[in-house]
């Protein structure tokens, strides 16, 4: 299953799967003293609806301050995608295990 990766105006990113059904991924606009971001890293290829619609309620489910930024791992380098502030997140409260146990290991950059 191929997921397509396609960008829009405004920075908007679109995650398209096969069947045509859009998620759209907003830039977040982070300033000076905002949080650094919490960056997921995901293979393009195995991105597909279902996933994106768990990440999603896994995001809500830990709503905080931090932004999130999405690395495609794909063929095409690794672009980062900015979440809109609808999905900042909580870190400190599981975020971290959840993903891993949806993810595997290495699905997020280490926090500093």
């Amino acid at each position: 299953m191929a997921v397509y990766l396609s960008e829009c105006r405004r920075m908007q990113v679109r995650v398209l799967s096969p069947d045509a059904v859009p998620v759209d991924i907003s830039a977040a606009e982070t300033g000076p003293g905002s949080s650094p971001p919490f960056v997921l890293r995901l293979n393009a290829s195995e991105v597909d609806r279902s996933m994106v619609d768990e990440l999603k309620r896994t995001l809500r489910a830990h709503s905080g301050e931090v932004p999130v930024q999405v690395k495609s791992q794909g063929s095409r380098g690794e672009p980062r995608l900015a979440l809109s502030s609808e999905f900042f997140v909580n870190t400190d409260h599981g975020l971290q295990g959840e993903l891993e146990g949806m993810l595997g290991a290495g699905c997020f950059e280490s926090l500093t």
